[in-house]
C-alpha cells in the first residue's frame, strides 16, 4: 500500500493535457502504431533469416547425405577404388593421429621445460637466500669484532687514563715532598 498523499505520475509520453490535448493523444498512438509495426517487421525478419539459415542447413545436410550415398555405390561398384579410398581414409586419419601426437608432445615438452624454468627460479631465490643470510652473518660478526675492538680500545685509553692519574699523583706528592722544607734541627747538624 502506499502512503497517504502518495500520488501515481504516468510517464512524460503518456499524460495528455492542454489546449491540442486530442491532436498530442492521435499522434502518441500513432506513433505507439509504428513502433508496434516495427517491432512485427523485425520480429517477422528474423523468422525469415532462422528459416533461411534452417533450410540452408537442410540442403546441406541432404548434399553430404547425398555424396556419402555415392560415393558408398562407387565403392560398392569399383573395388580398386574402394581400396584406394579406404587408403586415402586411413592416411588422413595416420595425419590427422600424427600431427595430434605432435601436438600432445609439443604441450608436454612446453609443460617440462615451465617446470625446470620454475625449479630453476627456485633454485635461484634458495641461492639468493644463502647468499643473503651469510652476508647477514658476516655483517654480525664484523659488527661483533668492532665492538670487541672498541671495547678494547676503551679498556686501554682507560688504563692510560688511570696510569695518567696516578702518575700525576705520584708527581703532586713528589712535588709536595721536594716542596716541604726540611726542619731547622735537623738541618746541618
Amino acid at each position: 500500500r502506499e502512503e497517504a498523499g502518495y500520488q501515481c505520475q504516468l510517464r512524460r509520453d503518456l499524460q495528455i493535457g492542454g489546449d491540442n490535448s486530442v491532436a498530442e493523444a492521435q499522434k502518441l498512438a500513432k506513433q505507439r502504431e509504428l513502433e508496434e509495426a516495427e517491432h512485427a517487421k523485425r520480429k517477422a525478419a528474423k523468422r525469415a533469416e532462422a528459416a533461411k539459415r534452417a533450410a540452408d542447413e537442410e540442403a546441406a545436410f541432404k548434399k553430404k547425405l547425398a555424396e556419402e550415398e555415392a560415393e558408398a555405390q562407387r565403392r560398392a561398384a569399383d573395388p580398386e577404388y574402394a581400396a584406394k579410398a579406404m587408403a586415402r581414409e586411413e592416411a588422413a586419419l595416420l595425419k590427422r593421429m600424427e600431427d595430434e601426437k605432435r601436438e600432445i608432445e609439443a604441450a608436454f615438452q612446453a609443460g617440462e621445460a615451465a617446470g625446470m624454468e620454475q625449479e630453476s627460479a627456485r633454485s635461484k631465490q634458495q641461492e639468493a637466500a644463502k647468499a643473503s643470510l651469510e652476508l647477514l652473518e658476516k655483517e654480525k660478526l664484523q659488527r661483533e669484532k668492532r665492538r670487541v675492538a672498541e671495547a678494547k680500545v676503551a679498556a686501554a685509553e682507560e688504563k692510560a687514563k688511570l696510569a695518567q692519574q696516578k702518575a700525576k699523583t705520584a708527581q703532586k706528592s713528589q712535588a709536595a715532598s721536594n716542596a716541604k722544607v726540611p726542619d731547622v734541627s735537623t738541618r746541618g747538624v
